[in-house]
This record gives C-alpha cells, sequence and structure tokens, in this order.
C-alpha cells in the first residue's frame, strides 16, 4: 500500500513561506505603481519581477521540503 506521508510545516518553513508571499506582494505593488519617467518603468518592471520571482521560489522551497519529510 502506497501512502502519502506530509508532515506539517515547521516554524522555519511557516516563516519562508511568509516571507515569499510578501515578496509577491511587494513586487505587486511595484508593477502597479504610476511612474511618468521611460527608464523609471523599466526599472520598475525589472524590480517587480525579481521581488516576485524570489517570492515564487521561496514559496516552492518551502513546500518542496515539507512534502519531500526533510527534518530540520
Amino acid at each position: 500500500r502506497l501512502a502519502a506521508r506530509c508532515d506539517p510545516m515547521n516554524h522555519g518553513r511557516l516563516v519562508m513561506l511568509g516571507v515569499g508571499v510578501g515578496l509577491i506582494g511587494a513586487g505587486a505593488v511595484v508593477f502597479t505603481r504610476h511612474t511618468p519617467d521611460e527608464g523609471a518603468v523599466y526599472l520598475r518592471r525589472i524590480a517587480g519581477t525579481m521581488l516576485t520571482a524570489f517570492g515564487c521560489v521561496l514559496i516552492l522551497f518551502a513546500v518542496g521540503l515539507t512534502l519531500a519529510g526533510v527534518d530540520g
């Protein structure tokens, strides 16, 4: 019988998950902020993309560690 084992997240993973969600929110704020200058538009896109990508990576890492059952 194949049984899936999923341990609850510990405090470190919950913090990592929360920081990831916060970074995605910060990326959304940066994306939607109005900038009048052409150069600022590109900086806004780059910063928003970096914040969102790092948030997604942290969330995937926290969920992956939990699903893999890594203790720590």
